[in-house]
């Protein structure tokens, strides 16, 4: 029988405006809880300025997806009980 132990997912999203890109987030979350934090790097500083509220919503949504994808892995990963038997 195998066993998944861990799952891990990288993200990389970028936030698009006006057909340019304006920001890239990269995260990275694991099945065990863990989840490194958002590494943001602004690519187009004007339109970051003139549009942070559409690039926090951006942002927020990346976060909501990272969630959810994360409570998925946790889920598939198999855990096992000292006596053997799958929880």
């Amino acid at each position: 029988m195998i066993r998944l132990d861990k799952k891990t997912i990288n993200y990389t999203m970028t936030s698009v405006i006006e057909d340019k890109e304006v920001v890239s987030y990269s995260m990275t979350v694991e099945s065990d809880g863990t989840m490194m934090p958002v590494a943001q790097s602004i690519i187009n500083n004007k339109l970051y300025v003139d549009n942070i509220n559409e690039v926090n919503k951006d942002l927020m949504a990346m976060q909501t997806q990272c969630f959810a994808d994360q409570a998925e892995i946790m889920k598939q990963v198999t855990r096992v009980e000292t006596t053997g038997k799958e929880e």
